[in-house]
């Protein structure tokens, strides 16, 4: 019987100082699209030190969007949470004795929408059709009061001779068109 009390002893002391001597934690959660509600596979859950923002331990969710990190020592920690496409998620957390396992619980992620700011939306000066180039004149600046030999020396890769021929590309122009109707040169 003596025995018997020995090692229920020696059993208690073992669990007692295995429970006092526990010094890591865990936290555990599940990632979830708050529009569509569908959980969010291979989002990063990062464990920053809380001080100096240095990584401690990360993660990826699993398919159902749960995710567990094991094994954190006791201290303050920022948790970061990431998913492309989302805005990220941020909490702070204390592991502890008292409380060794945080449970977020469901952790419901916004997409992320970016503003653009101001955009202008402008036309190509050049388009080419088939056999054709088409050149947008307004994207070329001449002098006011110019005439149109001196728009089409701007265009590159168009030549005006001092007889007037138009050259593009090295090959005389057969004809040349305004708005699509042909405009008559000399």
């Amino acid at each position: 019987m003596a025995l018997k009390n020995l090692l229920a002893c020696i059993l208690l002391l073992g669990i007692g100082s295995s429970a006092m001597a526990q010094t890591s934690g865990s936290i555990k959660g599940k990632l979830v699209d708050t529009t569509s509600k569908q959980s969010l596979k291979d989002a990063t859950v990062t464990l920053l030190d809380a001080r100096d923002s240095t990584l401690e331990l990360f993660g990826l969710a699993k398919e159902d969007g749960s995710f567990e990190i094991l094994n954190i020592s006791f201290g303050t920690y920022l948790v970061h949470i990431a998913f492309q496409g989302y805005e990220p998620v941020f909490k702070t957390i204390t592991i502890s004795k008292a409380e060794p396992v945080n449970n977020f619980g469901r952790v419901y992620m916004k997409q992320s929408f970016n503003d653009l700011g101001n955009v202008t939306v402008t036309q190509s000066p050049i388009s080419i059709k088939h056999d054709t180039i088409e050149y947008n004149a307004s994207s070329f600046k001449t002098k006011p009061n110019a005439v149109v030999e001196d728009l089409l020396k701007k265009f590159p890769g168009m030549d005006v001779d001092k007889s007037g021929t138009i050259k593009a590309q090295g090959e005389t122009v057969q004809r040349v068109l305004v708005d699509g109707k042909r405009f008559f040169w000399r």
